[in-house]
């Protein structure tokens, strides 16, 4: 196994390797994606198990209480709730956080940041950031787009 890439977050680690993304550490309120939060003592490959699929997923943002992947140069970016009780019970999608619209209050398994009628449909990612409550996108015609909380202007 090649390992191509290594991102830390608060209360777990995640690799890219070959055509998996692996993720390690505490699985406290579902860091690692899985759909659960119970424990898992070694590392654990999300990719082809859950919506992500077998696509070779080249970027990961990791934040205090979410993780997007993604590929530059195309337009889906996914992302799940990885703290919940240990980040002040911010990681849901109350202030919109994962980019899914008002329908989902909470996901431990990643999911599609909302595209259509959103700002991000048809639009290419080149980078995308996120910090505690909020989530940043740099597109190939170098716009930047914004998600999540903006009650201090962060965004």
């Amino acid at each position: 196994m090649s390992y191509r890439f290594l991102y830390l977050a608060l209360l777990f680690s995640v690799c890219l390797c070959d055509q998996n993304i692996l993720i390690m550490g505490n699985n406290v309120r579902g860091a690692v994606g899985d759909g659960t939060y119970a424990s898992i003592p070694q590392p654990y490959e999300i990719s082809s198990k859950t919506i992500l699929g077998a696509k070779q997923y080249t970027k990961v943002a990791c934040g205090a209480v979410s993780t997007f992947v993604y590929i530059p140069g195309q337009s889906d970016v996914y992302g799940w709730v990885t703290c919940f009780i240990y980040c002040n019970n911010k990681g849901r999608n109350d202030d919109g956080l994962l980019g899914a619209g008002s329908g989902i209050q909470v996901s431990y398994s990643p999911i599609l940041v909302k595209q259509s009628p959103g700002v991000l449909q048809g639009k290419l990612i080149r980078q995308v950031d996120v910090y505690s409550t909020h989530a940043l996108a740099l597109t190939t015609d170098g716009l930047v787009y914004s998600w999540g909380n903006n009650a201090y202007g962060t965004y």
